[in-house]
């Protein structure tokens, strides 16, 4: 009986050096050299990135010329957007006779008309505007959203309060309702400096 407990006991004593030798050499052989490979792919991969980077900027020198030719010739162009006045006054002028305008395409006829106080968005421009009233159908108030949407100018709502005048109880038989709206909008443009 006591000789197989010292087997026994030998085995148990020989499997636990084993064990210990399998994880002493995984944490200290094995599982470094896979961090040691894998912070090697990481700085191939950085490396790479840094070589591509450095051939664009190589490639691009002698385009910075066209680069900044058609970046300026793009800002020319949006700057035909903005609204011309010298000052905001006369640009919520322009904003106020653009707005007649599309509202004179449409057939609204506008009930009041003020000009907003202009904000400062950025050091290059400010935002000035035109608060309006009117009544119309729904077609219409489409259509002058559109007119507004496609000015020739940047121009954007930048409040909008739609009430009904009277509840429609029901569709007319023609299909366009009377003036039911009472629209109030802010409509917006912006004017360089």
């Amino acid at each position: 009986m006591n000789r197989w407990l010292e087997d026994r006991n030998r085995r148990a004593v020989l499997l636990l050096v084993f064990a210990l030798l399998v994880y002493v050499s995984f944490a200290e052989v094995i599982f470094p050299a896979y961090d040691n490979v894998r912070s090697l792919n990481d700085r191939v991969t950085e490396r790479a990135d840094q070589l591509r980077k450095f051939r664009q900027a190589v490639s691009r020198k002698g385009n910075y010329g066209t680069l900044i030719a058609d970046a300026n010739k793009r800002v020319a162009e949006l700057q035909t957007r903005l609204l011309t006045g010298t000052n905001p006054v006369t640009a919520a002028s322009e904003v106020q006779s653009m707005v007649e305008d599309s509202a004179r395409k449409l057939e609204i006829s506008l009930t009041q008309r003020s000009i907003v106080a202009a904000k400062k968005k950025d050091a290059l421009t400010t935002e000035v505007g035109v608060a309006v009233t009117f009544e119309s159908t729904p077609f219409q108030l489409a259509g002058f959203l559109s007119e507004v949407r496609n000015a020739a100018k940047f121009l954007r709502v930048s409040a909008a309060q739609v009430t009904p005048v009277q509840a429609a109880r029901q569709v007319p038989a023609n299909g366009e309702l009377g003036k039911n709206l009472r629209v109030s909008l802010t409509v917006v443009g912006l004017v360089g400096q």
